[in-house]
């Protein structure tokens, strides 16, 4: 049987991410934001948000939980799109099918869109300017700059507060073996790369299952991108959440 993470052509920061674990305190809580898994790729004019998980996408997702280590309770949240939901699903089967402590907790209560369809018709301007990839990449700056009209999107830095509270308020009196997962899309994950940590975009976007880990500590956080273990402080507005 052919292992999706080991053969997809998106796969390797998703793999870096899970060989992280082996490398963190084992007796603090794990914060965890990452993409969705693979999904069906919407025509022009489709609504991104309908596009579900493709079935090689459930397949990785299942993997990814089953990667994962038994030595931890997970709590899962998603946002309300059916391919995040299904990578959540996905996961919590994997980690349940080799006896591991997995739940999916519900919606994470944010959006980055307030109108829609101006927003994905936004996005689409710059991907038919750009290419996909690119497009989204342009976006994500422009919404980091404030170049995108309030009415469109919430502004980026105020959308960031708002998941760090909402991730925080979860990790309070939390079990020290808790790993909360939270899943997402690439906008979201650059956002809060950006705004909590100033790490910069990568220039080919975020994959599928790709984010990151971080280990809140006294004093600062243990962060891992990819290949990379970064030590960085505190945003000083945390200490407001």
């Amino acid at each position: 049987m052919t292992h999706i993470l080991e053969s997809a052509d998106w796969s390797s920061p998703a793999l870096a991410l899970l060989s992280s674990f082996k490398k963190l305190d084992p007796f603090k809580p794990i914060i965890m934001h990452i993409r969705h898994t693979e999904r069906f790729e919407p025509t022009e004019n489709e609504n991104s948000n309908l596009a579900l998980s493709t079935s090689r996408g459930k397949q990785a997702a299942l993997e990814f939980g089953e990667s994962l280590p038994l030595n931890r309770r997970y709590r899962l949240y998603h946002t309300h799109v059916g391919r995040a939901k299904e990578t959540a699903e996905g996961i919590r089967m994997g980690i349940v099918s080799r006896g591991g402590n997995a739940t999916i907790v519900g919606i994470i209560p944010a959006s980055l869109a307030l109108d829609n369809d101006a927003c994905q018709e936004y996005i689409r301007q710059l991907q038919k300017k750009y290419g996909k990839t690119e497009g989204v990449v342009k976006f994500v700056y422009r919404w980091c700059a404030g170049l995108i009209p309030p009415k469109i999107a919430c502004p980026s830095y105020e959308f960031s507060q708002t998941v760090a509270s909402y991730t925080f308020s979860n990790l309070r009196r939390a079990p020290t073996d808790t790993v909360d997962i939270y899943i997402s899309h690439d906008t979201w994950i650059a956002a809060l790369l950006f705004h909590w940590f100033g790490e910069p975009l990568p220039e080919d976007g975020i994959n599928f299952l790709e984010g990151f880990i971080m280990q809140p500590r006294e004093n600062d956080i243990t962060l891992y991108v990819r290949d990379r273990k970064i030590v960085v402080e505190y945003p000083y507005w945390w200490s407001k959440l």
